[in-house]
């Protein structure tokens, strides 16, 4: 017993020696570290007296890369604009914020702001806005509570990371004049110009000497330059991120003239419908072009749409919006499209839906009671007519059920137009995506998915 009660002495004495010590390396208490820490890292925000140019890539670094401008203040507020649709680019938003105290000092966006879409969810969010293709479940692997490395605080520059998701977070100081134009909605997107006012599928660039064709797609953020090469069609797909000038490309183009790393905005000049732009060191334009570049037509994509679907299951090929058409997402509204009770839900086109006869070209609806998908009417198309040199043309037969007769309904507007005889040309963009291009003019296009 004796020799019991000695050990708990001396481990008594030994815990008040170690107490004395922490006492001696810590003159703080616990949490008056922590909240330390905590306004220390909010001091670093609202140094910013222009605030923070900010961009954001999504997975863990490896997905699309966003811009925002943030204003952050000492009540917990942060200001803020991004590019991922004209709209929030030039609409300032106020939402919360805090710096947190978990394994590691973190700062949190706990207010519902432009950075929580881009992490959202929820199907309106990442199929309605333009942060197209994130899947349902999981957006775009982004995040909204990012750790702060006390190492990547360097001068003007932060450095944070996504908690969830491991979507890198660089900050960069404003000046007053770059803040004057986030604040007061004059920040104007190149990718305003080359979705909203160039209207054709491609755009047409002299760089150098040489023409490009040029194609972005805002959803992936993703630029693809194009050009022939005798019968070599050369293609240069790299990101970018916007800035208040235009875009910087993370992957440079190799010019005649030199390394391309950014394209900067311009004079638009809409009698012409042509914008001037700055392209390294010189002077160029972006025009409209119904066609691409001759030899850069991708002759065989038409059939081999028609046939993957064919070949893998014998299954159709879908579009939730429907035509782009001078500019305007869904621009026929098949989103709003009910059929009685039932509500919209994609378009189809089903190859060899009756087979060796006809296809089915047909809107897909929720069933009223939103358990399953039901087929109300069709438009039945005879079997495509593909030309040698990459058109597609399709020809109606008939219809399946009561096909709407009104000029209005958005159902009859989109068979109208994929019927125009004029026909249509095919991108590719990979074995499960295309995108159908109006050879009419190169105004009109939808992307197919499988």
């Amino acid at each position: 017993m004796k020799k019991i009660l000695s050990l708990l002495l001396s481990a008594l004495i030994l815990f008040s020696a170690c107490k004395k010590n922490v006492d001696r390396v810590f003159s703080e208490s616990f949490d008056e570290r922590i909240n330390g820490s905590i306004a220390k890292y909010q001091a670093v925000l609202t140094s910013a007296q222009y605030g923070w140019k900010a961009l954001i890539t999504t997975d863990h670094g490896n997905g699309g890369t966003y811009a925002f401008y943030m204003l952050f203040n000492d009540s917990n507020r942060v200001t803020m604009v991004s590019d991922f649709d004209t709209t929030s680019a030039v609409t300032p938003q106020a939402s919360g914020y805090r710096i947190r105290q978990q394994q590691q000092p973190t700062l949190i966006f706990d207010t519902y702001s432009y950075v929580h879409v881009l992490a959202d969810p929820n199907e309106d969010a990442v199929i309605l806005s333009n942060v197209n293709g994130g899947p349902v479940g999981q957006g775009l692997l982004s995040d909204f509570e990012f750790i702060v490395n006390p190492d990547d605080i360097a001068g003007d520059t932060l450095k944070l990371t996504g908690k969830v998701n491991g979507a890198k977070l660089v900050m960069t100081k404003a000046t007053a004049q770059e803040a004057g134009i986030f604040l007061s909605g004059q920040w104007v997107l190149l990718e305003s110009y080359l979705t909203k006012k160039l209207l054709t599928y491609y755009k047409r660039i002299p760089i150098g000497g040489e023409a490009y064709d040029l194609y972005n797609d805002p959803f992936t953020k993703t630029l693809t330059f194009q050009k022939t090469n005798g019968t070599t069609v050369v293609t240069h797909t790299t990101g970018y991120y916007n800035t208040v000038d235009g875009i910087v490309l993370y992957d440079p183009l190799s010019a005649a003239s030199g390394s391309i790393s950014q394209i900067n905005i311009g004079t638009w000049d809409p009698a012409t419908s042509t914008l001037n732009v700055q392209v390294g060191s010189e002077n160029t334009t972006i025009t409209e072009t119904v066609f691409p570049l001759n030899g850069a037509l991708q002759t065989t994509s038409p059939k081999e749409w028609w046939d993957y679907a064919i070949n893998n299951g014998a299954t159709y090929w879908i579009t939730v919006d429907g035509f782009h058409v001078d500019g305007v997402d869904d621009a026929f509204n098949l989103r709003g499209l009910k059929s009685g009770a039932n509500t919209y839900y994609y378009f189809i086109y089903w190859p060899m839906y009756n087979p060796n006869n006809n296809d089915l070209l047909a809107p897909a609806f929720l069933n009223a009671s939103q358990t399953g998908l039901t087929l109300i009417y069709g438009a039945a198309p005879a079997i495509p007519a593909f030309t040698p040199d990459g058109i597609v043309k399709f020809k109606l037969l008939g219809n399946y059920g009561n096909y709407p007769t009104d000029p209005n309904n958005a159902a009859k507007k989109t068979r109208d137009l994929f019927f125009q005889p004029a026909g249509f040309y095919f991108v590719k963009i990979s074995d499960t995506k295309y995108d159908m291009v109006s050879a009419a003019n190169g105004r009109a296009w939808l992307r197919w998915e499988f």
